[in-house]
């Protein structure tokens, strides 16, 4: 089976302890981490109304789409989550799908804030890559959007024969 997950509302949810977190357990100089959360967390939102502002907030998770900066950082978030899948597919529990005998298994493929996932089609396999996301949205603030994602299955070969 084939999962395309949508997380919604992807850059709004990160949690800025999940990302400094990630930076750290990545090594990253903790005079970088200092200056990236500083980007970050210093940021204002203000409300206009008729041309006047109305009130101003400082938002406390998220990262800003329009900063060059978000894209990498969002792309460490990801990076968590594949070393986190490796993490849990060393401990004996297999996810992925080998496109022919031999060849290298493929669990996961991940583009922008898009993800794709690929396994056996089981009712195991679909409770590991679940538990794998509950971890990962509990984690990063981010969440699943079940409205835009999608499962594909392969055809069953054995019933076609």
């Amino acid at each position: 089976m084939a999962l395309k997950i949508d997380m919604s509302k992807a850059y709004d949810r990160v949690k800025w302890a999940f990302l400094s977190t990630v930076m750290r357990k990545m090594n990253f100089l903790s005079q970088w981490i200092n200056l990236v959360m500083d980007c970050i967390s210093s940021s204002t939102l203000s409300f206009q109304l008729n041309g006047s502002v109305v009130c101003s907030l400082s938002p406390s998770r998220g990262l800003c789409q329009g900063c060059p900066l978000s894209p990498y950082l969002f792309l460490l978030c990801y990076e968590a989550l594949s070393r986190f899948i490796t993490k849990f597919e060393r401990n004996g529990r297999e996810l992925g799908i080998r496109s022919c005998r031999g060849s290298p298994l493929i669990s996961h493929l991940f583009f922008a804030d898009d993800s794709m996932r690929f396994s056996k089609a089981s009712k195991a396999s679909s409770e590991r890559i679940r538990q794998i996301l509950d971890i990962y949205e509990e984690g990063s603030g981010q969440k699943m959007n079940l409205n835009k994602s999608i499962i594909t299955f392969s055809p069953d070969k054995k019933k076609s024969l």
